[in-house]
Parts: C-alpha cells; sequence; structure tokens
C-alpha cells in the first residue's frame, strides 16, 4: 500500500473520529433546569410527569395569566419588570412554587443542607419531622444533592424541619402564596426519581391534577438580566468549540504521519568521556611543567569565571562580586569561592594541585 493510500485511510478514520465526538445534535441534553432538556440537570421527567398525572403545562417567557393555578420558577434570572408583574400575579391569587434561593421570593437562607440537626450529613437525606403544610402528607423523606435551609417567618407554614428552620416554607401573599424550596433538585430528571421527591413536586404543583393549569417560567437571558460575569468565550457555541478542538487533532495526526522517520535507527559513535577531577588535575600538572604556577592557576581560575559566568547567565567578564552572589543564591558557600577564585599567589606545583583539586570540587558542587 503506498503512502497515499494510507493518508486517505488515516483521513477517513479521524473523520468517524469527528462524527462519533461530535454526535447527533438531535441529542443535546439540552441547558440545565430547562423544561425540555434530557440531561440529569433537566427538567423535562418533571413536565413528563405532571402530563401523566393529568395536569397541562405551559412553558411562559413572561407572567402566567389568570387561567393558571400554579408557577414553577426553577431558576431566577427575571428582570425587575418582570418581578413586579410576577408578585402582582400572586397578590390575585396565584400560587408560585420557587426553587432558586437566590431568588427575591424566597425566606431567608440560613445554612446549607447538611447544618441542620433534622439533616443526616452523609447522604443529605431529609425527613418530615415537623410538617404544617397542607397537601403534603403522603411526602415522607427526601434524598438530596444539594439545597440550603430556609428562615420560618412568622405566620408561615414549613416541611422538613424544625418550625424554625426548614427546606420547604409556604408564605401567604396576598391572595395567593409562595412556596419556597431549598434547591431545584427535587424537580431535575436525575431528582425526581430519588425517595419521595416526585410526591413533593405532584403534591406542590398539582394537587388536583385534573384540569390544572402549571406555568414553567423560563428564565430571561442571564446575560442581559444577570451580574455581567459571562466572557466572550461563554458566547461561542460547544459545538463549535469540539469542532476546532477536533481539527487541532486531525492536524496533529497529520503532522506526525508526515514527520515520522522512516527506516532503522542509525547508530553514531558517542565522543569519549572524561571525569573532571581527572581533567583539572591533568591541566594542573602540564602547567606545572612550565615552571610558572601563577600563570597556570590563573588559566584554572579563568575557566572557572567562565563556566560560572555562563551557568549563571552572566556576561563573561563578569564582576567577582556578581560571581558570587550569584553562586550563594544556588547554594555555595561564599567565603569558599572567593578563596577559589580570587586566593593567595599560587608558588608552587604542589599549592597548584590543590588549587585545581579545590576548583574541580566546585565545578562539581556549582556546575552538575
Amino acid at each position: 500500500m503506498n503512502r497515499s493510500w494510507r493518508f486517505v485511510l488515516v483521513l477517513g478514520a479521524i473523520l468517524v473520529l469527528v462524527v462519533l465526538v461530535a454526535g447527533d445534535p438531535d441529542n443535546d441534553p439540552g441547558a440545565p433546569l430547562a423544561p425540555d432538556a434530557t440531561g440529569p440537570a433537566g427538567a423535562k421527567a418533571m413536565v413528563l410527569l405532571l402530563d401523566e398525572l393529568g395536569a397541562d403545562v405551559d412553558v411562559e417567557d413572561g407572567v402566567p395569566g389568570a387561567e393558571v393555578d400554579t408557577a414553577v420558577l426553577l431558576e431566577d434570572w427575571l428582570d425587575e419588570s418582570r418581578a413586579d408583574r410576577l408578585r402582582r400575579w400572586v397578590d390575585d391569587g396565584g400560587t408560585l412554587v420557587v426553587a432558586d434561593p437566590r431568588s427575591p421570593f424566597t425566606p431567608l437562607v440560613l445554612a446549607p443542607l447538611g447544618a441542620g440537626t433534622f439533616v443526616d450529613d452523609a447522604d443529605i437525606e431529609l425527613h418530615r419531622d415537623a410538617c404544617d403544610i397542607e397537601g403534603l402528607d403522603e411526602v415522607e423523606r427526601l434524598d438530596l444533592a444539594a439545597g440550603v435551609t430556609y428562615e420560618v417567618p412568622t405566620g408561615a407554614r414549613s416541611c422538613f424541619g424544625d418550625g424554625t428552620s426548614a427546606f420547604v416554607v409556604e408564605a401567604a401573599q396576598g391572595a395567593g402564596r409562595v412556596v419556597a424550596v431549598g434547591g431545584p433538585d427535587p424537580f431535575t430528571n436525575d431528582g425526581l426519581g430519588r425517595a419521595d421527591a416526585a410526591v413533593l413536586v405532584a403534591d406542590l404543583l398539582a394537587p388536583r391534577p385534573e384540569g390544572t393549569t402549571v406555568a414553567f417560567l423560563e428564565p430571561d437571558d442571564p446575560v442581559i438580566a444577570g451580574d455581567g460575569d459571562q466572557s466572550l468565550m461563554d458566547l461561542v457555541p460547544e459545538r463549535v468549540i469540539l469542532a476546532l478542538i477536533q481539527l487541532g487533532l486531525a492536524f496533529a495526526v497529520y503532522v506526525w504521519f508526515r514527520a515520522r522517520r522512516a527506516g532503522r535507527p542509525v547508530a553514531e559513535p558517542l565522543p569519549t568521556t572524561m571525569a573532571g577531577s581527572e581533567l583539572v588535575e591533568a591541566v594542573g600538572r602540564l602547567l606545572a611543567q612550565e615552571r610558572d604556577p601563577e600563570r597556570s592557576a590563573g588559566l584554572l581560575r579563568d575557566d572557572l569565571r567562565r563556566g560560572l559566568a555562563r551557568r549563571f547567565g552572566l556576561a563573561p567578564g563578569a564582576d567577582l562580586d556578581d560571581l558570587v552572589a550569584a553562586a550563594e543564591r544556588a547554594g555555595a558557600d561564599p567565603d569558599r569561592l572567593r578563596a577559589v577564585l580570587a586566593g593567595p599567589a599560587v608558588t608552587d606545583g604542589d599549592t597548584l594541585i590543590e588549587l585545581a583539586r579545590d576548583i574541580d570540587t566546585t565545578r562539581r558542587e556549582i556546575l552538575r
């Protein structure tokens, strides 16, 4: 098989990989808490549950009408105008179920789940305990992944708490009521099937399913109504980012394919190595034969200074103080190094050999 056919096969394999990674766009799990999202954090299972019970579920991007019995708000990104209109709808007799602790419709948040005495810290399991909210008689236990407890205001009703703090709080507002739930976990696809979450959702949103109209309030665009923390990359669709990553992988595979080295490895001779101590001592003895120990010592010291300058990124003619300071930062003994580089004059061969050994020791300690 020639190179052109191999390249075609590799390119075809890359295209197949792109299709597998990108997936079918129809299988997109959707945004978290969206009424049509099928992922673990979506809320499509809640919509299907209410439909099965006989309730009429409408997705509302504005404010519910007078014909709506219950509205559910899982994520509060409402702007001020829409929030005011929703508040007037509740005052006129509507029931609002809100599961976003950040919402101004909820009471004061006291603590995350796990801090209360009625919560099992191991798996955040809530038990009914004190409960005076009508219609929740069959809800005995909740198994949650996260949530908070609210302060129970004077005159309000609560469930899954101790009367002063609770996970579910019901408060009257005008002719209507607001039911605050300490988190959206029971309403999600993943949480709806745990413990009595489905019973809680059904009792809160459709206590009389037949003929009940439930409005699912979609949040406003968080880019407009949010806190402005989103960046430009947040506006790029996820599929575009995946496509760019796949193109990068394809380019890397192509470069690997074209740049690979064909043939067997070629053995190349390596230079003969010599221990540094032997080299220094040999140089010292050779220069000692010239009967000029001081000149030999100067050459050895100059060679060490150049090596230290290269090691620490200094100029070849760097000042002695700069070399010593740099070596001290590297862990060397500054006094010893100064004695080696600028010690007393060398007058005989034995002193020269001793200096050569000191220079070799300094090289091993600093340069290696």
